[in-house]
Protein backbone atom coordinates (compact mmCIF):
# COMPACT_ATOMS: atom_id res chain seq x y z
CA UNK A 1 0.00 0.00 0.00
CA UNK A 2 1.52 3.54 -0.77
CA UNK A 3 2.74 5.52 2.09
CA UNK A 4 0.11 8.12 1.44
CA UNK A 5 -2.83 5.78 1.67
CA UNK A 6 -2.10 5.03 5.01
CA UNK A 7 -3.87 7.98 6.96
CA UNK A 8 -7.38 7.19 4.96
CA UNK A 9 -6.85 3.34 5.88
CA UNK A 10 -6.36 4.22 9.39
CA UNK A 11 -9.26 6.66 9.41
CA UNK A 12 -11.40 3.83 7.39
CA UNK A 13 -10.72 0.98 9.91
CA UNK A 14 -11.98 3.78 12.73
CA UNK A 15 -14.72 4.71 11.85
CA UNK A 16 -15.99 0.67 10.28
CA UNK A 17 -14.82 -0.06 14.53
CA UNK A 18 -17.41 2.42 15.47
CA UNK A 19 -19.78 1.83 13.00
CA UNK A 20 -19.70 5.59 11.27
CA UNK A 21 -20.93 6.30 8.17
CA UNK A 22 -19.08 8.40 5.48
CA UNK A 23 -20.37 11.69 4.86
CA UNK A 24 -17.79 13.08 2.99
CA UNK A 25 -15.78 10.32 0.95
CA UNK A 26 -12.11 9.66 2.27
CA UNK A 27 -9.23 9.57 0.23
CA UNK A 28 -8.87 6.17 0.46
CA UNK A 29 -8.51 4.17 -3.06
CA UNK A 30 -11.66 1.59 -3.54
CA UNK A 31 -8.90 -0.85 -3.73
CA UNK A 32 -8.33 -0.60 0.07
CA UNK A 33 -11.52 -0.75 1.48
CA UNK A 34 -11.58 -4.67 1.23
CA UNK A 35 -8.40 -4.19 3.58
CA UNK A 36 -9.83 -1.40 6.09
CA UNK A 37 -12.83 -3.95 6.57
CA UNK A 38 -10.30 -7.09 7.31
CA UNK A 39 -8.57 -4.66 9.57
CA UNK A 40 -11.56 -3.88 11.63
CA UNK A 41 -12.59 -7.46 11.35
CA UNK A 42 -9.32 -8.27 12.99
CA UNK A 43 -9.15 -5.72 15.96
CA UNK A 44 -13.34 -6.53 16.80
CA UNK A 45 -12.22 -10.55 16.76
CA UNK A 46 -8.65 -9.71 19.64
CA UNK A 47 -10.34 -7.19 21.50
CA UNK A 48 -13.27 -9.78 22.26
CA UNK A 49 -10.59 -12.75 22.96
CA UNK A 50 -8.77 -10.11 25.16
CA UNK A 51 -12.71 -9.53 26.64
CA UNK A 52 -13.18 -13.71 26.92
CA UNK A 53 -9.40 -13.70 28.52
CA UNK A 54 -10.04 -11.26 30.85
CA UNK A 55 -13.50 -12.31 31.77
CA UNK A 56 -14.97 -9.19 30.55
CA UNK A 57 -18.93 -9.65 29.88
CA UNK A 58 -19.76 -9.57 26.16
CA UNK A 59 -21.43 -6.45 25.09
CA UNK A 60 -24.89 -6.62 25.66
CA UNK A 61 -26.79 -5.56 22.04
CA UNK A 62 -30.76 -5.09 21.90
CA UNK A 63 -32.73 -4.00 19.54
CA UNK A 64 -34.93 -1.21 19.46
CA UNK A 65 -37.75 0.37 17.97
CA UNK A 66 -37.20 3.91 16.91
CA UNK A 67 -40.91 4.66 16.97
CA UNK A 68 -41.38 3.58 20.25
CA UNK A 69 -38.71 6.28 21.70
CA UNK A 70 -40.85 9.04 20.58
CA UNK A 71 -44.14 7.94 22.09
Amino acid sequence: MPREQWTALAQRVERLLNGQQDLIPLDLDLEWESTAQRYAALVIRAKARQNQADGSAAPDYQAIKANALIE
